[in-house]
């Protein structure tokens, strides 16, 4: 395979977390957001469960789970599927895709919050300013304008920063408590325990009014957006290594961005350039790394941005 093939993986996986946005946009005219929750994450686990499966049976050591391991996992269902999905599905009732898809991008912003808090240490100066930038370069995405500073609008991006927030707290949680768990377990087990809370919503389909676009929309939110890009993602971890394979931190925006403006006809203005120019650039500066090792035993308030790899 020639050097440069690899990084297909790496746009693709992009185009299909960038995409989410735009589908629960989509699915949003036709479903609920409770229902586009549970829709996708019902389809999500579908997906997943037979593969995880597959898996643990040709290496069962690998995803023996004890009952602590599965308290934790039901935790995660919840902090990284049940809530944040909920929270942005219902968050882009009253925002543009557009705007949703760059607020996603504060989730490695998040986990260094929660870093520090857990280790009780200060971020590294560069990570304090990266933290106090990216709340600027959300602030420029809402905007300043009256027109801008709707009750609606600014409870659907206090949602959506909690979505992120949500995602940032249980990646660590993660790394804290069911690291040794192969990652394609945790998904589909986290998946499928939030499926199994979400079937009656799944049920009863009184209210939603479905439509050919609705309909697709859910299926490709659920098996492409979710469930397709956590498989491709872990093989391109595998593949290019994490530190590479984590740039895809920073074209799910962007590509979240370009597929709002095109499928939607959402409009790419300067407040929406700004914002992501300017969150991205402190995702980069928190987590760009240091050019010498460490040498005092103190531990970083830190994680990795390759750990976000459930959007």
């Amino acid at each position: 395979m020639a050097p440069d093939q690899p990084m297909i993986g790496l746009v693709v996986v992009s185009l299909m977390w960038g995409s989410t946005a735009t589908l629960i946009k989509i699915a949003l005219a036709g479903a609920s957001p409770l229902y586009v929750t549970a829709a996708r994450v019902i389809t999500s686990s579908l997906v997943l469960l037979p593969i995880a499966w597959h898996r643990l049976r040709r290496n069962p050591s690998r995803g023996r789970a004890t009952r602590e391991n599965i308290r934790h996992l039901m935790v995660l269902s919840i902090v990284l599927v049940l809530a944040p999905y909920a929270l942005a599905s219902w968050g882009q009732q009253y925002v543009t895709a557009s705007l949703a898809s760059v607020l996603n991008a504060t989730i490695p912003l998040w986990t260094i919050i929660f870093a520090a808090l857990h280790t009780r240490t200060s971020p590294r100066r560069r990570q304090a300013i990266g933290i106090i930038t990216g709340l600027a370069g959300v602030v420029v995405l809402v905007g300043l304008h009256p027109s801008d500073l709707q009750a609606d609008t600014l409870l659907a991006v206090a949602a959506l920063s909690v979505a992120s927030a949500s995602r940032g707290f249980g990646y660590l949680y993660l790394h804290h408590n069911v690291s040794q768990l192969p990652p394609l377990q945790i998904a589909a087990t986290t998946q499928s325990m939030a499926a199994a809370m979400l079937l009656p919503v799944l049920a009863d389909t009184g209210g939603q009014a479905f439509t050919p676009g609705t309909i697709g929309a859910l299926a490709a939110l659920g098996v492409i957006a979710t469930a397709g890009a956590q498989l491709l993602n872990y093989h391109n971890i595998a593949r290019l290594g994490p530190t590479t394979a984590s740039l895809s931190t920073y074209l799910i925006s962007i590509f979240g961005v370009a597929i709002a403006v095109v499928s939607l006809g959402e409009a790419l203005t300067a407040q929406i350039v700004a914002g992501t120019a300017i969150i991205l650039g402190s995702v980069a500066l928190a987590f760009r790394r240091d050019p010498k090792p460490q040498t005092s035993d103190r531990q970083p308030a830190s994680s990795d941005p390759t750990t976000v790899s459930d959007r």
